[in-house]
């Protein structure tokens, strides 16, 4: 769907899902072990696997604009790096609980 969105030029739906990314983030950051519990025994790993090996950036000529915030343009590779950004930091967020090494 992400991949898509991307095709057709719109950006909206990759910063929904970047929102989402972060709130599911603030929701284990703490830590809050129960969240993070409920993280991991979910889905979630398996689809953010799946999102890092399938997000690949393109190298056409020119980038395609898919936002423009402010006087800042935003390509596609750049909406592709802040998802990746954004589910990094969640799959760190789920770290901060573990002591083991």
């Amino acid at each position: 769907l992400l991949a898509d969105a991307l095709s057709l030029g719109d950006g909206h739906l990759m910063c929904l899902g970047m929102q989402l990314i972060e709130t599911l983030s603030e929701a284990v950051q703490g830590p809050h072990r129960g969240n993070q519990q409920a993280l991991v025994n979910s889905n979630f790993l398996v689809v953010a696997n799946r999102i890092f090996s399938s997000m690949v950036y393109t190298q056409d000529g020119s980038p395609p604009i898919i936002l423009t915030v402010g006087n800042s343009r935003v390509t596609d590779n750049d909406l592709r790096a802040y998802f990746k950004f954004s589910l990094l930091t969640c799959c760190l967020a789920m770290l901060e609980a573990v002591n083991s090494p």
